[in-house]
């Protein structure tokens, strides 16, 4: 299931992403299989279509660190400073297939609005929402400008960091990198996991209450 979603397109990995997070609707094993879509979708093992003048100012390691539905992740060493840095760079075509995607997903949930019995859930509405936030992704500079502000905005917030951004423009972005482990690897250690999870719950209640009350 998984890797139709991946042949799919980025529309639907998205889906899959949201849908992996939904344990309350769907079964555990299904939660655990598309959970992958996060971080390492289908992306082939060449390193191709980096840019020559990103070739000739960075390092590049091959293969991607990991890989979403709109773009993929290489690290690299800056040549002249010897800077660790994230390169993120745009699949090819993916402007076309999330805009044709976005079109088929609204098209149904339209008709399905149509329904007498199910115009209460506002599918349509639903659909209008999510393709909007496709769009959106679909430029990086908008990923670069709210990493900016997440880290002027948590500047002195311990234990929250945000990545610096280098460079940018609509289909490359890049950052420092900056290694990590993924949530459900430290929700799942068994040393002190009471205390883990505790902490951990703790330091996310607050930074959301901060974003959503104080930052706006």
């Amino acid at each position: 299931m998984t890797f139709s979603l991946e042949i799919a397109g980025p529309t639907f990995v998205k889906l899959g992403q949201w849908a992996s997070t939904r344990r309350d609707i769907f079964p555990e094993i299904m939660c655990s299989s598309l959970f992958r879509l996060h971080n390492k979708t289908w992306t082939g093992a060449k390193c191709v279509d980096i840019p020559k003048y990103l070739s000739s100012r960075y390092r590049i390691e091959t293969p991607a660190v990991g890989s979403g539905c709109i773009a993929r992740v290489y690290g690299a060493f800056d040549r002249d400073s010897g800077r660790h840095v994230a390169i993120k760079i745009k699949h090819p075509g993916v402007n076309e297939s999330v805009h044709r995607d976005v079109r088929i997903l609204e098209s149904v949930a339209y008709m399905i609005s149509m329904i007498p019995t199910l115009k209460w859930i506002s599918l349509y509405e639903s659909a209008q929402e999510f393709s909007e936030y496709m769009k959106s992704q679909l430029d990086l500079n908008v990923e670069a400008s709210n990493l900016k502000r997440f880290r002027r905005n948590f500047q002195d917030v311990k234990n929250v960091k945000f990545p610096n951004v280098v460079e940018h423009e609509e289909n490359i972005l890049v950052m420092d990198y900056v290694k990590g482990s993924c949530l459900s690897e430290l929700m799942a250690m068994r040393e002190d996991i009471f205390k883990n999870r505790k902490k951990i719950a703790r330091l996310g209640l607050r930074s959301f209450l901060k974003m959503l009350l104080k930052d706006n």
